[in-house]
């Protein structure tokens, strides 16, 4: 490998460790600032789909019609959804 070659590599590596995170680390928890709706139970509504919650969301009914809807505010990119 060249000393070109070797430093475009170099940059790239610690370029990527910048632009990438550890995808089991949440850089930004939405959850607390969205508005969130849903097709709830009543003792199981949205406010309980938190991860690790002490509680879970439940739908109303047993059906593909069912939603949990999370207002953000803004346009994010959403690259994972932990369950």
């Amino acid at each position: 490998m060249t000393a070109l070659g070797f430093l475009v590599y170099a940059f790239v590596v610690v370029a990527s460790s910048f632009a990438y995170n550890n995808d089991d680390e949440c850089i930004f928890p939405f959850f607390d600032r969205a508005h969130i709706t849903a097709t709830s139970l009543p003792e199981r509504g949205p406010y309980n789909a938190r991860l690790h919650g002490d509680s879970a969301w439940s739908s109303e009914l047993s059906s593909y019609s069912q939603h949990l809807t999370m207002e953000l505010g803004d346009i994010y990119e959403i690259r994972s959804i932990f369950t």
